[in-house]
């Protein structure tokens, strides 16, 4: 990242050997286009998508995992959810199983469809107990299952297991 941000100096231009390591910094900066510092930025920073009908938990979770340094995007339910994640394409989905219209289940499985979408690790938290059973998240991109209430301790080691692998 300080070699990135290094090249985004105006005049890095003149410090950089032709066909180095600097040259290709700088050719995939000017590929970026626009404001290259904020761009840098919104790379460097990993966005989780929380699917939850629950005002309350949706604003739980964006306030915890924003305060960690993640971007959240809010979906209330699966369609919602849906379209988000095929336009944004985020590192992570936190999804409710049960919410009105498109549940959980019917958005992962269309997700999972998707090629632009299969490959994006999902933690599923369902309030229903009898669910978890149900779920074959081997099949699935689901990477855990937590049952409401939850250790927020937990959510955020997974979290962090996720994106270390």
């Amino acid at each position: 990242m300080k070699t990135l941000l290094f090249a985004m100096n105006a005049d890095a231009e003149s410090r950089v050997r032709p066909g180095g390591r600097g040259a290709r910094i700088k050719q995939n900066i000017r590929q970026i286009g626009g404001n290259t510092l904020e761009m840098a930025k919104k790379l460097a920073v990993k966005t989780i998508l929380v699917c939850d009908d629950s005002p309350e938990t949706r604003l739980l979770l964006k306030s915890v995992l924003t305060n960690d340094g993640f971007a959240v995007l809010e979906a209330e339910n699966g369609l919602v959810a849906q379209a988000l994640a095929e336009a944004h394409i985020p590192n992570l989905i936190i999804m409710d199983v049960v919410m009105p219209g498109q549940d959980g289940i019917t958005t992962i499985v269309k997700l999972a469809a998707n090629p632009e979408t299969s490959g994006i690790p999902i933690i599923i938290m369902t309030g229903k107990t009898a669910i978890t059973k149900l779920i074959d998240h081997d099949s699935l991109q689901v990477k855990a299952i937590f049952e409401k209430p939850f250790f927020m301790k937990d959510l955020r080691a997974k979290i962090a297991e996720i994106f270390n692998d």
